[in-house]
């Protein structure tokens, strides 16, 4: 694999988790 393609999906999968790791605490406390 490139290097570049290695930070396209790192920069990729941070953008998709981040938001998920904010939403985790509110679900968690409307539950």
């Amino acid at each position: 694999m490139h290097m570049l393609m290695m930070i396209v999906i790192e920069k990729g999968v941070i953008t998709v988790l981040m938001p998920i790791r904010l939403l985790i605490p509110k679900v968690r406390l409307t539950a």
